[in-house]
């Protein structure tokens, strides 16, 4: 299939863009409309109109909770909602569950259907069964055999496949519920360094140190897209419903791969690679650089919003952080020896809390539910072998967390 290559735009997005619904705009609906001659856009306006008398009907004595309804549905559609919730360390189990699953170092993991999938530089992917109430249980099973270390993976729940991405540039999908042959992806020139499915599963994106970002057809394993604009080695990809990248470049890019365009991000006090990044929403993600630098991005504005410098202490870059979807809170890491959680209140960056966990910290994600933090732990960089710490004891850490009354 013929590449397509995006050009690389340094566009602004202004906020005032965003779709105002003005009760003045409404008007009395013409019963006589044609439905079947209506264009896609004046379907949509008619049913926003719709939309806006049923949220007015259904308050009708009181205009605030009309405006508060609609809000809210507005943020849930448009996926930049964020839900009133504080953690905190759960009282009943503070001290980290550790699961181990390779002898050579770990890095990467994602979650399965009541699993752990986890990824090492033996290249293998081994399948941890764990169950919380029961933290004694535990069962391993190798599932993936690669030719080169595992560098990052990610499960689709829709259509139960797993993405690895390898150091030697390829993707492969495995069919983790039947017995369908892998498909292999190839195309990156070198080491792939994330891979990350859209919400359906598909469509898989890819990054590489080659430079560039991928967009596969995970039913077939065609290529879509490759898209250009990096200048650095890519090093993290996230998605929910839209793509971000970052890279060694300095920068962060949200991909428009449909448009075939991109915006850039930089922040001049960002003097080193960008590392790890994670999103909150549509528009808001949290970025971690190798010069020790957290970042609050909203990707509406072209500047960081926030930011923390010297995070995890000076000569201590950050390694991985996790943003909880649709919570003003996230979690970071590095080699300190903590796990640092954080709100965001005011558009600013607060601490909370932090947990002891000695070793470097290669990947971290929260539960879809919150109530826990998964960390993985290992005894080298997730990319490198700098500075090798052996007594690390490497594996998966659950950190269990409890909800707090706002």
């Amino acid at each position: 299939m013929k590449r397509r290559n995006t050009k690389e735009e340094d566009e602004e997005i202004d906020s005032d863009e965003i779709v105002d619904f003005n009760p003045s705009d409404t008007g009395e609906k013409d019963e006589q409309d044609n439905f079947f001659t209506e264009t896609p856009d004046e379907k949509r306006i008619r049913k926003a109109k719709e939309h806006l008398e049923f949220i007015k009907r259904q308050n009708a004595d009181n205009d605030d909770e009309a405006e508060k309804v609609l809000r809210a549905d507005y943020e849930e559609q448009s996926g930049t909602r964020f839900d009133d919730i504080k953690l905190q360390l759960s009282t009943k189990s503070p001290e980290p569950i550790r699961y181990r699953a390779h002898r050579v170092a770990p890095t990467c993991f994602c979650f399965g259907p009541g699993c752990i999938f986890s990824g090492s530089k033996d290249a293998t992917v081994v399948k941890i069964e764990y169950d919380l109430a029961n933290p004694s249980f535990r069962k391993h099973e190798t599932v993936a055999l690669a030719q080169a270390p595992v560098n990052s993976i990610d499960y689709n729940f829709s259509r139960k496949i797993l993405a690895v991405g390898s150091a030697d540039g390829l993707v492969t999908l495995y069919d983790m519920e039947g017995d369908e042959t892998p498909i292999t992806l190839k195309g990156h020139r070198k080491s792939v360094t994330g891979v990350v499915f859209n919400q359906k599963g598909v469509e898989v994106f890819s990054c590489s140190e080659d430079l560039n970002v991928r967009v596969w057809d995970s039913t077939n394993g065609n290529i879509l897209m490759t898209l250009f604009g990096h200048q650095s080695s890519v090093l993290g990809l996230d998605f929910c419903n839209v793509l971000v990248s970052c890279g060694a470049d300095r920068s962060v890019r949200l991909w428009k791969y449909q448009e075939e365009k991109q915006l850039l991000f930089l922040s001049k006090k960002c003097l080193q690679s960008i590392e790890c990044i994670s999103m909150f929403n549509n528009t808001m993600c949290i970025s971690g650089s190798s010069d020790e630098q957290l970042c609050l991005w909203d990707l509406t504005r072209k500047n960081p919003q926030y930011i923390i410098e010297h995070a995890h202490g000076v000569g201590n870059p950050i390694s991985a952080v996790a943003a909880l979807r649709f919570r003003k809170l996230f979690a970071s890491g590095s080699c300190d020896g903590y796990i640092r959680f954080w709100e965001i209140k005011d558009r600013k960056i607060v601490p909370l809390f932090n947990v002891k966990l000695e070793g470097y910290v290669v990947d971290m994600k929260f539960s879809e539910r919150g109530d826990f933090l998964a960390v993985q732990i290992s005894y080298e960089e997730r990319l490198g072998r700098w500075h090798p710490t052996i007594k690390t004891k490497q594996g998966v850490y659950i950190i269990k967390l409890e909800a707090v009354k706002i």
